[in-house]
Parts: C-alpha cells; structure tokens; sequence
C-alpha cells in the first residue's frame, strides 16, 4: 500500500511539471551549457557580450581587382580635351624618377592611365604640398571615360589647405608611390594638355576647378589625394 501510495506522489508530480510548462512560461534548461558547446552559437541571434564586435555588421574591405602595371610608352591616345574634366580608367605605370624612355620629370610623378583601349599621361605636381582623405565620390559615379565633372575641396570635400601638409618632392613622390602601389581603377580631376593626350593642373585651382586623385573611385568610400601650393590658402 505505501508504495502505490508513493507511485501515485511521483505521477502528480510529473503532471505538475507538464501543465506549468503548457501555460507559457519557458521551462528551464541545465544551469550550464553542455561540455564542448559554445552558448553564442547557433542561429538564435545571441550575442557574446566579451566580443566587442559581436552583432556588428562588419563590412568587408573593398576589392577593387588585382592591378595591372605596364612598361611606360611613348604613344597615348586622343581622347581628352584642355577643359578640366576627370578621367576614369585603369592606372598602369607609375613612371619612376630615374625613367629616361618615357615623360619624366623632377617636379611630376608621371601616371599613365589606360582608358578604353589608349593610354594617357598625367603629371602630378611633387613641387608643392599633399594630403589625403576618405569622402565619397565627388560628382558623378566612376565610368570609364573623361567626363566634364568638377571638384571643389572645400564644398565636395570639407578639405581645407591646413590639411595638405606634406611637403618636399622627394617626401611627396615617396607618399604618392605608396598610395597607388596597389591602385587599379582611378579617377584623376584636372586640365586636359592641348594635345588632349594627358592631363595636369592636379592640384588646387579654385572654384570647382581642383585637381586629385581618387583610389578606388567605386568604392563606398574612396581614398582621395589632394595637391596644393605653399601659397594657397582655403
């Protein structure tokens, strides 16, 4: 009798767990999770809160594809006009200092871009001051081609002279190297040459007239290379 009796007890009890698990509560598990599990994974949503980046949405860095480099020529296209515009296209060569073959100078770092099929100069003066910042695309999207867009650092940009501060051409021509060595696309603002063969004036003119450099122009947020005169103020 005292052991259906005490069988009957243990049924209750059991029934009592089962209803109170039934009116919406959530029924609690182990105490600790189970050895060799991790208690933030799963597709739950939890959130490690010892992992500072953990639930942030972490953006991937921007591939802009492997660049290609290219032996400096002597034959360009036609392409440009002596406007300001910008070209849009892929950079080749980054002509070095010494170059005796192809346009080379002491005051310029020589770029040769490759837009649609012909190849143009650029001569980035070296002689002044330069300086750098990440901001969006000033006007329009990158497309390949040489556009009649302008640039305006301080209204497109927020750039203002006491930010181009690096000086001396051989400290300029080191930090431009470095910062197009793994550029592939490009976007370069400043005045076509007569020829319409290349581009120069990269630098700061006024109104919405200011030459630069844009290192991965389709990016969300492109690197921007600025270029100004000890003289120029804004």
């Amino acid at each position: 009798m005292k052991h259906s009796v005490g069988v009957l007890v243990s049924a209750l009890a059991s029934l009592f767990v089962v209803v109170a698990g039934c009116d919406g509560s959530r029924l609690q598990g182990p105490s600790t999770p189970d050895p060799g599990t991790d208690p933030y994974a799963g597709g739950d949503g939890a959130v490690d809160p010892a992992d500072p980046d953990a639930g942030a949405d972490a953006a991937p860095p921007y591939d802009d594809g492997t660049p290609t480099r290219k032996a400096c020529t002597t034959t360009f296209g036609t392409g440009l006009t002596a406007d300001h515009g910008r070209l849009d296209g892929k950079l080749v060569t980054v002509v070095g200092a010494d170059e005796r073959n192809c346009r080379a100078d002491s005051t310029h770092v020589h770029l040769q871009v490759e837009m649609k099929g012909a190849v143009y100069d650029i001569a980035v003066n070296i002689d002044g001051l330069e300086g750098e910042i990440d901001a969006p695309m000033p006007g329009m999207p990158y497309e390949e081609g040489w556009h009649a867009t302008g640039l305006d650092y301080v209204n497109d940009l927020g750039l203002h002279s006491t930010s181009i501060t690096l000086t001396s051409a051989s400290a300029v021509r080191k930090r431009l190297e470095s910062a197009l060595a793994k550029a592939n696309h490009v976007s370069i603002y400043g005045y076509g040459y007569p020829g319409a063969d290349g581009a120069h004036i990269v630098h700061y003119n006024g109104g919405h007239d200011d030459g630069a450099i844009v290192v991965n122009p389709s990016a969300p947020t492109p690197h921007i290379i600025a270029f100004r005169f000890a003289d120029d103020t804004f």
